[in-house]
Formats: C-alpha cells, sequence, structure tokens
C-alpha cells in the first residue's frame, strides 16, 4: 500500500469534475487515494475491495463505476477487474528516469496488460515530466505489443460526433431499443472493449456479415484500441477485399517476430533482452 498521494486542490475546480454528482465525486476522490492503488494509477481493483472501503453494496459500486466510465473519468475492465484512472497521472506526474524505471516495473508487473494503449494515451496527454521519461520507457518496452497483427493496420475512419445523451441513470444500452436484436455475448464484448455498447453496433448487424463482428471487436481490443470507429475500418476493409482473412485476422494469430507470453501477452521476440539492456 501507498503511503501517500498527491491531490491538487485543482481537483475541485476542474470543471469536468464539477458536472459530477456528489457521489461520483466522492466516489472518484476514493479510486485516486485508494489504499490499493499503485504510482501509476492503473491496477487490479475487484469490487468487493471497493464495496468494503466505501461501505457501498455491490450494485451501488457497479453503478458508481459505470457512472465515471461515462463521464470519461475511468476505463474498468469489468472480466479481469483491472482499473485505470484518466487523469491520475494529472495529481500524481512520474518523473526523471528513475520514477520512469520504477513505473515500468510496476506497470510490468500488472496481471494483464490489455489496456497498456489507452494507460500511454494518460501519460501522454496528463503525465508532467517535459523529458517523457516515462513514455520513452513504455514505448521501448512495450511500443510494438499494440502493433499484433503485422503488416499494414486497418483503416481507421475519423471520429465522429455523436448526441450528448443523459447517461448518469442509465446503462447506454439500455437507450437504443435496436439493441435488443444484437447477442448478448457481442453486448458484452462491446461493453469490455469501449466501455460502453454503442448504437453503432445494431447498424453493423445490418451492414456486414454477422460472423464478422465479433471478431472486429476482438480484433480491436487485441491492437488496444477502444473506439469503434476502429471497429468500422476493419468491418469497411473486409467488405473491400470481400471477406476476412481467416489465417491473418484469426483470434489466435501471432506475427512474424512475435511469441505468446504465459500471462496471454503478444510480445516481440526481443521483449526481454531489451527490458534487461
Amino acid at each position: 500500500m501507498r503511503k501517500y498521494s498527491k491531490i491538487s486542490p485543482q481537483f475541485w475546480t476542474d470543471p469536468d469534475v464539477r458536472k459530477l454528482s456528489n457521489d461520483g465525486k466522492l466516489f472518484l476522490l476514493y479510486l485516486l487515494t485508494s489504499p490499493h492503488q499503485n504510482m501509476v494509477g492503473w491496477h487490479f481493483l475487484n469490487k468487493y475491495y471497493m464495496s468494503g472501503d466505501m461501505g457501498y453494496p455491490i450494485d451501488t459500486v457497479s453503478e458508481l463505476l459505470q457512472y465515471l466510465i461515462n463521464k470519461g473519468f475511468i476505463h474498468y475492465d469489468w472480466d479481469n477487474e483491472m482499473l485505470l484512472i484518466h487523469k491520475f497521472l494529472k495529481y500524481n506526474s512520474v518523473t526523471g528516469p528513475k520514477q520512469a524505471e520504477g513505473a515500468i516495473k510496476v506497470i510490468d508487473n500488472l496481471p494483464d496488460h490489455t489496456m497498456i494503449q489507452l494507460f500511454r494515451d494518460c501519460v501522454e496527454k496528463y503525465n508532467k515530466d517535459d523529458d517523457k521519461h516515462l513514455l520513452k520507457g513504455i514505448d521501448r518496452v512495450y511500443g510494438t505489443v499494440c502493433d499484433r497483427d503485422g503488416g499494414e493496420p486497418e483503416p481507421e475512419p475519423e471520429p465522429e460526433q455523436e448526441p450528448e445523451t443523459d447517461t448518469e441513470t442509465d446503462d447506454p444500452a439500455n437507450s437504443f431499443e435496436e439493441l435488443a436484436e444484437v447477442p448478448d455475448d457481442v453486448q458484452q464484448l462491446a461493453m469490455k472493449t469501449y466501455s460502453h455498447v454503442p448504437e453503432a453496433l445494431a447498424q453493423w448487424y445490418e451492414w456486414y456479415s454477422p460472423q464478422w463482428i465479433p471478431e472486429a471487436i476482438k480484433i480491436t481490443a487485441k491492437r488496444c484500441k477502444s473506439t469503434p470507429n476502429y471497429t468500422k475500418g476493419i468491418l469497411e476493409n473486409w467488405r473491400e477485399k470481400g471477406g476476412m482473412d481467416i489465417n491473418k485476422d484469426a483470434d489466435n494469430y501471432i506475427p512474424p517476430g512475435f511469441f505468446k507470453h504465459t500471462d496471454g501477452r503478444i510480445l516481440p521476440n526481443d521483449h526481454f533482452k531489451e527490458k534487461k539492456g
């Protein structure tokens, strides 16, 4: 357990924080100062720990997690119980080569690395380090992990503006009746990958082969992406090619020059050699 962490008084004047409900502010503050956190704000944290610490029922913890996900403050992997606090490094920056080396060790010891690209984005956006030691360390050790498919990446369309919706109390999936026709397992896969169930999911079942959709979402996750537009780019590419390439795009594909680690990660062959050097 960490002995301390920094919280700037600017937390309370942050425009996005001010828009949160009182329960949301308190729960976010708990996550930022939790006894289970580490120096990078990306760590394992199951709902039972949160329930015990806060004295909340499990259902309330789940609702507050989803609320903060919808508001863009966190990403939570429900299956692996991994929490990423987007602005953690804004209040607890990792600076200098020694701190960066320590942070890389913390990251390497995490039980799951699915969110490495999301974490890198947070480092680039919020970590206050002019020399970018942590960012360079991530790129050195993990830089090729998120490009797991080999060859040219699938095209990613420009982000589309989506109308704002009130998601404080309702799960996003409940807002779209047309999603009722989408298989439950695909909706769960989408929730894990994007942290919500996009409305476009129902449209994809009208535009593309139903067999392609879960495979495209899986590839999106394996490439450490988290936007529906990236998945749509994969689907469009397959439609232009006349179908998906099973030999290349299958879930168990390992590109040349990589190997599958015992923890499930696809790593470059020289991954451990680089780390020791």
